[in-house]
């Protein structure tokens, strides 16, 4: 009885571990960048150069409109084909232009269920690697641009966070650009 009893809590305890632990039990690394300030109008095209300077490919792309002008948004994650993905040591161009998210001049999203045209909508673009402890706002680097005009308007305002243990006290970073 007494070991049946045991079993029982070591299952319960295995089992509430790991739902309450971090991504990284699973064997994940994630980056997410909160973008509050885009804008679907054609003179405010956002530009974002995004540069993977870790040893590891980032194995998945995401873009989720967060909030949007004039329809709620759904704040479902759009996933970015397999082709576009951010590969080790390698810098991507993403355009965030009207309705669109392109990589490298490849569309790579259609938004326009989720935003208006000239609207303003803030998202969030996530960057997945299956390697634990991998990726982070340290080697995940990203600098935005705005504008139709040269040179362009660097943008301020967005945010990176992670789910590492490589920021201050071995915690997770939240880094503001």
């Amino acid at each position: 009885m007494i070991k049946s009893v045991r079993r029982v809590a070591a299952f319960i305890v295995m089992t509430i571990s790991m739902l309450l632990l971090p991504d990284v039990c699973r064997g994940e690394s994630n980056v997410y960048y909160y973008l509050p300030y885009l804008s679907t109008n054609s003179s405010v095209v956002t530009y974002c150069v995004v540069s993977n300077t870790s040893t590891y490919d980032v194995t998945t792309m995401t873009f989720t409109v967060m909030a949007s002008q004039f329809v709620e948004a759904s704040q479902t994650a759009q996933t970015f084909s397999s082709s576009l993905n951010l590969g080790r040591a390698k810098t991507s161009l993403f355009a965030f232009n009207q309705q669109t998210v392109s990589v490298d001049s490849t569309t790579g999203l259609d938004i326009s269920s989720y935003t208006q045209t000239n609207s303003i909508y803030g998202g969030t673009l996530k960057f997945l690697s299956t390697s634990s402890s991998s990726i982070n706002c340290k080697n995940i680097l990203m600098s935005c641009f705005q504008g139709t005009t040269t040179p362009k308007r660097n943008l301020l305002g967005y945010l990176c966070e992670d789910d590492s243990t490589s920021g201050p006290g071995s915690n997770f970073n939240l880094i503001g650009y």
